[in-house]
């Protein structure tokens, strides 16, 4: 501060010189400028507010800053920066820049120009800049936009990375989820075990923030299945359980991939009533017991579905689809496993088979072969239904895009 005052000092006596020389009738000299720093003995800012962790109670914050390193203060007796730049990204990824520049070296302060979104995660944070480029950048915060949801409506996450059934090559791989309403809670509880079943919680944790990035305390055994879930908390009180994900460390390359373990005990996040079917390979959920019906969804191997009933043959589970309200499908019994005996499950009504409406295929003459359908080639989902015979829709489980393959038997 001292030294800016000394400067503005310098600047008035300047001007005061000026206008005597003018009231002599003298020519006026020109004010010596300050010029711009070089790049390379530019600091990186302190940030101000938001607070790291703050959740901020409007969508259009103020972002400050200073210059708060004692030994070089902001703006020099010599050289001044032309602005500042600021980073402002979105979690969960922090990918797009929604920053700006702010020019001038006194201006600290800046405000998104468009609202920022509810319920969201940013990072920010803010550089030196001049004509040839940017000086080193303040070490990153984080802040949250409000409002902090309703404890008696809080919903499961969403679980975005490892991916179901992933090999990392890690010991510390970063667990990534997102919270789908207009809101953040207050934290998130994370289990993480080599137990499906969440008996032991040695490696389980919390964020102690709405942050939806977490890494283990400690490193993780190499080559050993993991599975993990997370819930929000408000408070004390928790919500519901996300679906549970298993992934295998693999940092040599050479570890043997066991199948996972299947769960032994019911997880917490299911009534205990209730049955679950654990798949124990990529499934189409269709909207009735039969291959001829659409498929609504598709998962993958290891997801774990809550089931409501089953078919009169009961070779079909009518399971809940998960984070999608009271909504069912139904998945094929060979495709897993259940924790109860078949018999326990209430018989549910099927929906009637629909009739296929299939083209009548053109008859070839007499002594001609019957061309062979492409099912590769039919790119539509009316298109591939009218070969059932021949062809299947299949849903793709990594986006639930749907491509058309030949039936299998």
């Amino acid at each position: 501060m001292e030294r800016i005052v000394t400067k503005l000092f310098k600047r008035l006596f300047v001007l005061s010189f000026a206008l005597v020389l003018l009231g002599c009738n003298l020519p006026m000299p020109t004010p010596p400028a300050i010029p711009s720093c070089p790049q390379g003995d530019l600091p990186a800012p302190g940030l101000s507010a938001p607070a790291m962790w703050a959740v901020v109670d409007s969508l259009n914050p103020t972002l400050s800053w200073t210059t708060n390193d004692p030994s070089v203060p902001y703006p020099y007796d010599s050289c001044e920066p032309f602005g500042y730049h600021i980073h402002l990204r979105q979690g969960p990824y922090f990918e797009t820049d929604l920053g700006a520049y702010s020019y001038g070296p006194f201006i600290r302060n800046w405000t998104p120009l468009t609202s920022l979104q509810p319920g969201q995660a940013y990072e920010w944070s803010v550089a030196a800049s001049v004509g040839s480029g940017d000086g080193p950048y303040a070490d990153s915060r984080y802040f949250f936009t409000g409002p902090v949801c309703d404890t008696a409506a809080l919903r499961d996450p969403r679980l975005l990375e490892p991916v179901n059934g992933a090999i990392v090559n890690t010991l510390e791989p970063l667990l990534v989820w997102e919270y789908k309403d207009p809101c953040i809670p207050e934290g998130y509880r994370v289990d993480l075990s080599t137990d499906p079943s969440f008996a032991d919680t040695t490696l389980s944790g919390g964020t102690g923030n709405p942050s939806t990035r977490w890494l283990p305390g400690t490193d993780l055994t190499d080559c050993t299945w993991y599975y993990w879930r997370i819930a929000p908390i408000n408070n004390t009180t928790l919500g519901p359980f996300s679906n549970t994900r298993s992934f295998m460390t693999d940092v040599s390359g050479s570890c043997v991939y066991p199948l996972p373990l299947l769960p032994t005990l019911i997880p917490v996040t299911f009534e205990p009533t209730l049955p679950f079917f654990t798949l124990l390979q990529n499934a189409n959920c269709r909207i009735g017991p039969n291959v001829v019906f659409e498929a609504r969804r598709s998962y993958l191997k290891g997801d774990v579905l809550e089931v409501a009933g089953i078919n009169d043959l009961r070779t079909w589970l009518y399971v809940k689809m998960p984070n999608e309200g009271e909504n069912f499908c139904w998945v094929s019994l060979n495709t897993g496993t259940l924790n109860v005996d078949p018999g326990q499950i209430p018989v549910k009504e099927a929906p009637p088979t629909p009739t296929p409406t299939t083209v009548p295929p053109t008859r070839a003459p007499k002594g001609t072969a019957q061309p062979t359908i492409n099912c590769q080639n039919l790119t539509t989902y009316d298109s591939c239904k009218a070969q059932f015979n021949s062809c299947q829709w299949v849903v793709n489980p990594s986006n639930n895009s749907g491509y058309c393959t030949a039936r299998q038997p």
